[in-house]
């Protein structure tokens, strides 16, 4: 997802923007699970701690608490 399309940027990072079917999206411009921006998205979500139910579906809602104060 470009940064344009991210509301809530820069508090939320682009690459913790995900679509409403928790679908990892795009990141940089790029869409596709062959994308090497989306898999960077998808290893940058992974370190924070996100799970997946498939290689490219967020495994529900994951946020930080904190980060909503």
């Amino acid at each position: 997802m470009s940064p344009q399309k991210n509301p809530f940027a820069p508090e939320v990072p682009c690459h913790r923007v995900v679509t409403t079917s928790l679908d990892i999206g795009g990141f940089q411009g790029t869409t596709g699970e062959d994308s090497p921006f989306v898999q960077k998205k998808r290893t940058l979500l992974a370190k924070e701690g996100v799970l997946f139910t498939r290689v490219h579906k967020v495994a529900g809602l994951h946020y930080d608490a904190q980060l909503l104060q």
